[in-house]
């Protein structure tokens, strides 16, 4: 079918906008009965995004809060293909470790990709001779002549210029798949060479100041690269987690993008929050942008003009098209003026309906020559007031203040009067699709928690870093109280409890002292737990000026202690010696060991009290790392092979996740997935007949940290062992989301196509309890296990409910309700009673007096309506008593919605 592009748009701030979506995009202008045979065919949900987001659309962006499995990378590819055929770059931000996913998306679902599904035909140029056919390929491809040159004219193309005399042609139209090997890498560096003419990739946490201060150096017309493309930012909630962590670099790159006005966004999350639901001002506010006001003052001791006169002088004018909303403030005395966005205009004078037109390049220009006019007819002072507004607030404090109902500091919960007011300023900037063709995901079952007591020797330890915890936490408390700041149930930094954390895990014997090195506590609590939120990229020099000899004293302090217990691994790593350190890895041991089946294992802790003693722990019990070292050449090899693949070790191998150059390799093992296994390795393991790994008899365990919880795609995998809870209930669903993927379980047979979850929570015993008062009242008898578990829940409890709000006013609620099934989930669509005038606005752009109008609203008497199904024009339609329309059948169905029948 084709796309939908209308003539006609309705903004978000009008109480129509989500019913003309509805009926724009109507589903049954998407649904095909049949599909294409050859590509990619996006489903409805994504080609609605990507008309929605049109290059001639006057829509800022969307937040595709999508579920994993959906395709919100193709989404978001889709939605800037318009941008290409304009001669449009298109940004794309991704974790350094995500950009070959995304890559490997566009070939998928881009029409750029789609060129490897072509003939390809090899010709050759001569340059400076072929300056004709030369730019005919840069206008086609964005082909530098650079290029061509280091191919020496000799280039494969997937579509030859008709002018193009046939001599040129070396090799006739061929598909790629029949060429050569080195065929295919020669077309393979011309697509590559194409994407990245048309695809500019950041790595969002790996900028520098430097960088930064290149992307923003102005071009001949006073552009930067940010000015009038397409933005797509990859998991945005990890960018956004950054800015509002204070990161300089994430604060500066935000700062940017928020002030362009000529720009439009692609946000892609399945979990638009990490810890603070605030962290959803900053994505939202991003989108909409900021919303100006210009206020025209009039001279004292005048009257304000009456509406009609004003509209009517300004209708004369030919200004009335550009304006969105024109207001009388009688308390300030002013003519209130928002513009429609730049190169839109208004259908006819008073419709709600926008259309293209003159673009505004200098708002300020435009309005001084407002104020001229108007001035004609009306005493106006020439000052005009410009006040910038956010949707939502970006202090913390005011989100708090606002939403929150914060009488039990402990218990904070939202306030249920200012639902509507959120609802209604998030209107048309979220996307949200929860999990399609569920049939082809495993089962995830229910988190099951392993309780472990704690030994005696454990628990000395314990209470002595606890202790020193509390007096630290006390001291905090007493800063707060004198600041008269207020308690943030959120606020958790990264290194909340680590030592007792750790000591949760594991303790070292009395025997081995582990170093501590207090002066650098924070850096290197950041070393030894896979911190990432707050992170900003550094040079190596900057590296190398932070406590560098402080740094080389401490771990070779550390290594000695962890040799010296690898040396006494008998005594210390196995049986009761294990034990009294850490029956939480005993236990663990013991479940890994009970039956051979893929495992996944997460640890915050990457060295010492996590993965790095696990697996001195593992090694002591007879299991084998599969590890992997460089050949010549670009192959790899496994590490000792002969030994670590004898037949003794299947199902006693794992694999520790960590070196990024070898991420591909232990993924492609784990998975057998031969296409990114080198010949080596794939040699040595057909010589041992271990060619597949479907229950883990090649290697039955990964080890992965935070670094490791996004972008992996793993498969078969039935259990996932998280070692100790997170304050962050987002963390864990994103380690079960490597294991639960769409199609990852097909392989297996139906009944063991789930996931069991398993969360090691250390407990105290009870005479533990009683021993000691200060564990008994102050903590409630709740080790920082069962505190940091118990908080990420009643965190998440709150930030579910703010999630449910987004989910209800995504712009395609109603067109997607089929599929999300809102009213089986929690939330239903957010619909205005159908009584409301549809060019009424349903947001001002001042936050503050927003909340006033809803706060002194008249409450109206809402009332349960059944309606009556019919059969008109041999579909099924809804009537309600007393009202005579006929109502959309699917949207009142699936969503709970009145909406008209087209």
């Amino acid at each position: 079918m084709e796309p939908v592009h209308p003539k006609e748009w309705i903004l978000p701030n009008r109480i129509y906008f989500n019913k003309w979506v509805y009926r724009e995009f109507h589903p049954s202008k998407y649904h095909s009965e049949t599909k294409e045979k050859k590509g990619f065919d996006p489903d409805p949900s994504q080609k609605l995004v990507r008309d929605f987001l049109h290059y001639d659309s006057p829509y800022r962006g969307l937040l595709l809060y999508h579920a994993l499995g959906t395709g919100k990378s193709c989404s978001s590819i889709l939605s800037t293909e318009s941008f290409i055929s304009h001669k449009k770059k298109i940004i794309v931000m991704t974790p350094a470790s995500l950009e070959n996913n995304y890559r490997k998306e566009l070939k998928k679902c881009s029409l750029t990709g789609g060129l490897l599904r072509k003939k390809w035909t090899q010709i050759q140029l001569q340059l400076p001779g072929d300056q004709d056919h030369f730019q005919s390929l840069k206008k086609m491809f964005g082909i530098t002549k650079d290029f061509i040159e280091k191919q020496k004219g000799l280039i494969w193309l997937p579509i030859v210029p008709k002018e193009l005399p046939r001599e040129r042609i070396v090799t006739a139209a061929t598909l790629v798949r029949t060429l050569s090997e080195e065929q295919k890498q020669v077309v393979q560096k011309v697509y590559e060479h194409i994407v990245d003419q048309r695809y500019i990739f950041l790595h969002y946490n790996g900028l520098t100041n430097k960088k930064m201060d290149e992307l923003e150096k102005k071009n001949d017309f006073n552009k930067d690269i940010f000015d009038d493309t397409i933005i797509v930012i990859d998991e945005v909630h990890t960018f956004i987690s950054r800015v509002v962590n204070g990161g300089k670099i994430a604060r500066r790159m935000y700062n940017i993008l928020i002030s362009k006005p000529n720009l439009k966004l692609v946000l892609l999350s399945g979990t638009p929050v990490i810890n603070h639901p605030f962290e959803l001002c900053y994505t939202l506010n991003l989108l909409r942008g900021p919303i100006v006001e210009y206020g025209l003052s009039m001279l004292k001791d005048t009257p304000l003009p009456s509406q009609q006169g004003l509209e009517d002088t300004l209708m004369k004018e030919k200004l009335l098209p550009y304006i969105d909303d024109l207001r009388l403030d009688e308390g300030q005395q002013q003519i209130k003026i928002t513009l429609l966005p730049s190169g839109f205009i208004r259908k006819e004078a008073k419709s709600i309906e926008v259309i293209q037109g003159p673009k505004i390049y200098d708002p300020k220009t435009w309005m001084d020559r407002c104020v001229s006019k108007l001035k004609k007819n009306f005493k106006l002072s020439t000052r005009v007031k410009v006040e910038e507004y956010n949707a939502l607030p970006e202090r913390r404090e005011d989100f708090f203040e606002l939403f929150f109902d914060t009488t039990d500091p402990n218990n904070p919960k939202i306030k249920k009067d200012v639902y509507e007011l959120f609802l209604k300023r998030i209107s048309g900037i979220v996307s949200y699709v929860r999990i399609t063709d569920e049939g082809l995901f495993p089962k995830q079952l229910p988190i099951e928690y392993e309780k472990v007591p704690m030994s005696n020797t454990q628990f000395t330890h314990y209470v002595e870093v606890r202790n020193t915890e509390i007096k630290k936490d006390e001291f905090q408390k007493k800063r707060q109280a004198r600041r008269k700041e207020g308690v943030d149930l959120f606020k958790t930094n990264s290194s909340y409890r680590a030592f007792s954390r750790m000591a949760c895990n594991y303790v070292f014997p009395e025997k081995i002292k582990r170093p501590f090195p207090s002066e650098i506590y924070a850096r290197f609590l950041k070393r030894e737990m896979d911190i990432q939120e707050e992170d900003e990229a550094q040079s190596k020099e900057e590296k190398n000026k932070e406590g560098l000899q402080v740094t080389k004293e401490y771990e070779k302090e550390l290594q000695a202690a962890l040799d010296t217990l690898k040396d006494q691994a008998s005594n210390y790593l196995q049986g009761k010696g294990l034990y009294e350190s850490s029956p939480k890895m005993a236990k663990l041991v013991e479940l890994l060991s009970s039956k051979t089946e893929k495992a996944l294992l997460y640890s915050q802790f990457r060295t010492v009290e996590g993965l790095r003693i696990f697996r001195m722990v593992l090694d002591q019990a007879g299991w084998k790392e599969i590890d992997f070292k460089s050949k010549t050449g670009g192959d790899w090899e496994i590490v000792q092979a002969e030994e670590v693949l004898k037949p003794e070790y299947n199902g006693k191998r794992y694999l520790l996740f960590g070196d990024k150059n070898k991420t591909d390799l232990l993924i492609g093992l784990f998975n057998v997935d031969r296409k990114v296994l080198p010949p080596t390795v794939q040699a040595q393991l057909e010589a041992v007949g271990l060619t597949e790994n479907l229950r883990g008899n090649l290697a039955s365990l990964l080890m992965i940290t935070q670094s490791g919880a996004e972008g992996l795609n793993l498969r078969n995998v039935r259990r996932v062992y998280i070692l100790e809870p997170f304050w962050n209930e987002v963390r864990i669903s994103q380690v079960i989301g490597r294991a639960v993927r769409k199609g990852s379980h097909l392989e297996l047979p139906e009944e063991e196509r789930n996931v069991k979850v398993t969360m090691f929570l250390t407990t105290f015993t009870k005479a533990q309890v009683k021993s000691n008062k200060t564990i008994q009242f102050k903590d409630n008898g709740l080790t920082t296990d069962e505190n940091v578990r118990e908080l990420a829940l009643k965190k998440d409890r709150i930030i579910q409910q703010f999630l449910h709000l987004v989910q209800s006013n995504a712009m395609d609620c109603v067109f997607n309700s089929e599929n999300n099934k809102p009213l089986q989930h929690q939330y239903s669509c957010f619909a205005y009673p159908i009584n409301k005038p549809n060019e009424a606005f349903s947001y001002i752009p001042n936050l503050k007096e927003d909340q006033k109008v809803s706060s002194f609203a008249v409450r109206e008497k809402t009332r349960k309506i059944k309606g009556k199904v019919y059969l008109k024009d041999n579909r099924k339609v809804v009537q309600i008593d007393g009202d005579s329309k006929f109502y959309d059948y699917k949207a009142y169905k699936d969503a709970g919605v009145l909406i008209e029948a087209l």
